[in-house]
């Protein structure tokens, strides 16, 4: 019961997080969307 718990919430948290930089995406501008570091998007 408590596996099943942990895989939905890194489920949750994956579709969360896949889904933040999308929305940023479309409401940043493209140019200051270049001066983000590669490593601030991975996170």
């Amino acid at each position: 019961m408590l596996q099943l718990l942990i895989i939905g919430y890194v489920i949750y948290e994956i579709i969360r997080l896949s889904n933040l930089p999308d929305a940023g995406g479309y409401a940043i501008p493209q140019q200051s969307q270049q001066s983000i570091p590669p490593e601030k998007k991975a996170k």
